[in-house]
């Protein structure tokens, strides 16, 4: 090698690498080398490091979270284009979507972008046919799921109080900014919209499936 390139390894731990550097004064040497977090190579390694560790992840995904969640997008994308009715019409179809819920929310997933921490990061939008129906759902949801149930504020103009309130009505929910309002919805969409963490958007899940007999009390309509 010529006499004004010299080999430096790397800092990179368990490096063994090294990249070709001028030889220049000691003092700029070292501040190279204080410095290493600037090397190309070093970058390189990280790089490697941090796909080594998101496949580490991934694979360490149990295999039934996985079927899980493959199991509760392609219901999504039936419900999108209403052609889910293999899941909707039947109990059996329901409580495959519960149990996969469940399990998904109960369950890391690097690949769905859902670190399953505490306290969770969910948020939920409701629509429902009337005030009543909306918030029972909501408080359904967020006792099945072990959130904090929040009472909806008010966002309908003209109405005095959420039992005012007439025609269907939109919820939104954000457990990690406690926001939650009410307001009124022109769609024609019924059911839960469900985002854990930075994943995908699932739903639209049955307003009741958590309490299809509806067994649980009334819900108490606030301001």
């Amino acid at each position: 090698m010529h006499s004004s390139m010299q080999q430096l390894r790397c800092k990179c731990p368990s490096s063994t690498h090294t990249a070709s550097l001028p030889l220049q004064a000691p003092l700029k040497r070292a501040q190279h080398i204080n410095k290493y977090a600037l090397c190309p190579a070093r970058r390189m390694c990280q790089a490697t490091w941090q796909c080594a560790a998101a496949a580490a992840a991934a694979a360490a995904t149990p295999p039934e979270v996985t079927a899980a969640w493959k199991l509760l997008k392609e219901f999504t994308r039936m419900e999108i284009k209403g052609t889910a009715q293999q899941y909707l019409g039947s109990a059996s179809g329901r409580a495959q979507l519960k149990d996969a819920l469940m399990l998904v929310y109960s369950q890391p997933c690097v690949e769905e972008s859902w670190s399953c921490e505490s306290p969770p990061d969910v948020l939920m939008g409701v629509v429902a046919g009337d005030s009543r129906l909306g918030v029972r759902a909501l408080r359904d949801w967020c006792q099945a799921l072990g959130l904090p149930h929040l009472q909806p504020e008010n966002r309908v103009p003209g109405a005095a109080s959420i039992a005012a309130v007439q025609g269907a009505v939109y919820l939104k929910y954000n457990s990690t900014t406690k926001l939650c309002y009410i307001s009124l919805y022109q769609g024609r969409d019924r059911g839960v919209l469900l985002q854990l963490g930075q994943g995908q958007l699932l739903g639209h899940f049955p307003l009741g499936l958590f309490d299809e007999a509806m067994r649980n009390p009334e819900p108490i309509l606030g301001q």
